[in-house]
């Protein structure tokens, strides 16, 4: 009679075989340089890991029969849960107030394949009134938890290139102006078309498959079975994109995002040079990701299966409406930032928190709804007065259309000049 160590190293040498056909695959997507430029192809993936899910199968009925056969009460394996990462984002804008600017950046979390324990959906539904419901009386969250995740990660039907338009939808101070940086307060208030209430952008955005260095996916690769993989944004090329599509082109010299080293700090260069072809002083921004929280709102049916609202919206001039759209499905991230803007002689410190709520409603297109809440920081004079409360709320309505490419549904061009295909 086999041993269940012995059935173990034959799942081993199975699993070798079918991750050996998506070798390419694994190579691409683990951190690293990579020389040349590789292109990957899906489908070893999914050949992969249907050989894997058999090959686990197929040793779960092995030592469940070798124990009712041997009579051994060990308890078999419990299935291992698939990964609930959170996270958000699209993006993080420019807030544009006189000559004052909060850079952004973007990340979320992908929805989990099973339906969510009660508790998550119930988080779910919290973060989705933070970025779509009343914003009158919105606290800033709590610190982080331990073991917290550092970075965002996207559902699947993210991936790829995407054209995005912004409309900066409205602004509210909910505690008054008194509360709100004159700059900030002219900013909002300006026409338009200098970037007012109303006014609109174009950018472009990408997101790429990686495979995440996780506890979950250690022991995977332990045990001889393929790691799963998981959709983040390019940091660095969206803040590149979105600056040049607030700011004007050329606005943000350079950007510079570790992934792996440091999925929760981005720092941004900006130009030295001005429109008018004169000399700037240096100027950068550094910015950190403090907290994340993120979950998908599960799609709920009536009796008869059509789908119902989710919820009701409140936007900053209070009027309503149904958010996500009817049946599409949602996922909602928020990021807690700090951003550290230094110049010459100069150190200014914003906390500011970004909500997210994405909503899948065509393939290849997405809607969202994008809510900034800057709070005061301990130095400010009211800060004490504020007790917490968001003293400014930024609202955005975001349109996703995936960039189309021939022959495949998506690609895009990763941080290592590889090109991803699905």
């Amino acid at each position: 009679m086999a041993t269940p160590r012995g059935l173990f190293e034959s799942v081993r040498r199975a699993v070798k075989g079918a991750a050996d056909s998506a070798q390419e695959v694994l190579e691409v997507l683990q951190p690293g340089a990579l020389p040349g430029s590789v292109r990957w192809d899906a489908r070893l993936r999914a050949d992969a890991a249907r050989a894997v899910d058999g090959a686990v199968a197929r040793w779960r009925a092995e030592n469940a029969r070798f124990e009712r056969e041997e009579g051994g009460g060990a308890e078999t394996g419990q299935q291992q849960q698939q990964q609930q990462q959170q996270q958000h984002s699209t993006r993080r804008r420019l807030l544009l107030a006189g000559g004052a600017g909060c850079a952004w950046a973007a990340a979320a979390a992908p929805p989990p394949a099973v339906a969510s324990p009660e508790g998550d959906a119930a988080a779910a539904a919290a973060l989705l009134r933070r970025a779509v419901g009343p914003a009158g009386d919105v606290r800033q969250p709590g610190p982080p938890l331990p073991f917290a995740p550092r970075q965002s990660y996207y559902p699947k039907w993210m991936f790829g290139e995407w054209d995005v338009r912004s409309r900066f939808s409205g602004f509210s101070a909910p505690l008054g102006p008194r509360f709100v940086r004159p700059e900030l307060l002219a900013g909002a208030e300006a026409p338009k078309e200098d970037g007012g209430v109303g006014s609109d952008y174009e950018f472009r955005a990408r997101y790429y498959s990686t495979l995440p260095d996780t506890l979950a996916n250690r022991t995977r690769v332990n045990l001889g079975f393929l790691p799963q993989d998981a959709i983040i944004p390019d940091r660095a090329f969206n803040a590149r994109a979105a600056g040049d599509g607030y700011l004007g082109p050329g606005a943000v010299g350079a950007a510079a995002y570790d992934p792996t080293e440091a999925p929760d700090r981005l720092t941004l260069e900006y130009s030295r040079v001005g429109e008018d072809m004169r000399p700037l002083p240096p100027r950068r921004v550094e910015l950190y990701i403090q907290r994340i929280q993120a979950g998908e709102v599960p799609v709920e049916y009536d009796e008869d299966g059509a789908p119902l609202a989710a919820a009701a919206a409140g936007g900053a001039d209070g009027a309503a409406e149904a958010w996500p759209p009817l049946g599409a499905p949602c996922f909602v991230l928020s990021e807690m930032c700090r951003q550290v803007t230094l110049g010459v002689r100069q150190a200014d410190v914003q906390d500011y928190e970004i909500v997210t709520a994405f909503a899948l409603t065509a393939p290849g297109r997405v809607s969202a709804r994008q809510r900034t809440l800057l709070y005061l920081e301990p130095r400010d004079e009211l800060f004490f007065s504020a007790r917490g409360r968001a003293v400014a709320v930024y609202e955005y309505d975001l349109e996703f259309e995936r960039v189309p490419v021939e022959g495949a549904i998506a690609c895009v061009d990763t941080p290592k000049s590889v090109t991803q295909c699905i």
